[in-house]
């Protein structure tokens, strides 16, 4: 059985964030890499997921391109990020149209004990 989550859209997180309710969306890719983060251990937080700050996201934003039509997994999050403070992100192992994996990203109000923080790259 494969998981399928609906595209980001920024104005359901922002109405989700509002009423204190539930948003789930796809970040489109599989690997932690593409959302900035390299390190081992960071990329390990993400496959077992969690409740993740968002800050290093929104302090290193994506690079940008004439060319670029549409946001990619670590816009997604730097865009996310400045509706929400936080989000639980998760790799579904057999998420996405393929089935071959896909980190998911929830908005939840509820506070967990554990608020993961990783290190994002900045943008060459």
């Amino acid at each position: 059985m494969t998981y399928q989550f609906p595209t980001y859209d920024r104005q359901q997180l922002a109405e989700a964030v509002r009423l204190k309710g539930t948003y789930s969306f796809t970040l489109g890719t599989g690997e932690a890499e593409d959302l900035g983060v390299k390190l081992p251990d960071d990329q390990a937080q993400i496959r077992d997921g969690g409740r993740f700050d968002l800050t290093p996201w929104r302090k290193n934003p994506p690079r940008r391109s004439l060319l670029d039509s549409g946001l990619t997994a670590r816009g997604i999050l730097h865009d996310a990020s400045h509706v929400a403070g936080h989000l639980f992100l998760q790799l579904e192992p057999s998420g996405g149209p393929a089935g071959t994996g896909e980190i998911s990203a929830t908005y939840n109000p509820l506070e967990t004990p554990t608020l993961r923080v990783v290190h994002v790259e900045p943008v060459n």
